[in-house]
């Protein structure tokens, strides 16, 4: 059954179609919430703060919104560059 469902995935991934995902929700150890949502429009992937919005049909990337947050601390002590390299502060 394993040898099958990958080829299939091959296939359409050669054709170019959309994958396909269900809605849920889930909280991972670290705490973050992980959610998955559909509606007529847009499949959104939501990690806390941070929603990816995905078209319906085509699956393509269409938006990401960050929305606020009531933060009032420093900045991490590691942060990243726009290459993934870590950075000291």
């Amino acid at each position: 059954m394993g040898f099958l469902r990958r080829a299939m995935g091959r296939m359409l991934n050669a054709l170019g179609a959309p994958g396909f995902i269900r809605m849920s929700a889930c909280r991972e150890r670290l705490g973050r919430k992980v959610a998955v949502t559909v509606d007529d429009s847009f499949t959104t992937i939501s990690i806390d703060n941070l929603r990816l919005l995905f078209r319906r049909v085509s699956g393509r990337l269409d938006g990401i919104i960050v929305e606020p947050t009531d933060c009032t601390g420093d900045l991490p002590a590691i942060v990243g560059d726009d290459n993934g390299r870590r950075l000291r502060k």
